[in-house]
């Protein structure tokens, strides 16, 4: 067991309120948003010829997943659109990156509705 000052027993917080849950979400999606801008501006500094084509795409593929992995250990709600979002970036950068062309846009319409149709009949059974 850890010990804080004086040798007294430090405990991990163990259960959130929703309070804690939404300040910790906030402060989730702000680190998100965050690295997004760093990223976006690191690749912006390198010339082009320098960067691997996808290379951007895999950075906010592996951000919006990792977000959401992040949320699913940390027992917070995780963001069906942000993973999906980011299963088709990084699904686009490694295309990309291997030079084979994918056509993400469709294939993301085509789950999106499946993920909206397969809401609104499961609700409907609700």
């Amino acid at each position: 067991m850890p010990s804080g000052p004086g040798g007294m027993m430090i405990y991990a917080q163990t259960s959130y309120t929703p309070a804690d849950s939404q300040a910790t979400g906030k402060r989730l999606d702000n680190i998100g948003w965050a690295v997004f801008f760093i990223l976006t501006g690191a690749l912006w500094l390198v010339p082009e010829s320098e960067v691997p084509p996808g290379t951007w795409f895999i950075g906010v593929g592996l951000l919006l997943l990792g977000l959401n992995a992040v949320r699913r250990i940390g027992s917070l709600p995780v963001s069906g659109f942000g993973t999906i979002l980011g299963v088709l970036a990084l699904a686009a950068g490694v295309s990309a990156f291997l030079g084979i062309e994918v056509p993400v846009v469709a294939i993301g319409l085509i789950l999106l509705g499946l993920g909206l149709l397969a809401r609104e009949l499961s609700a409907r059974r609700a």
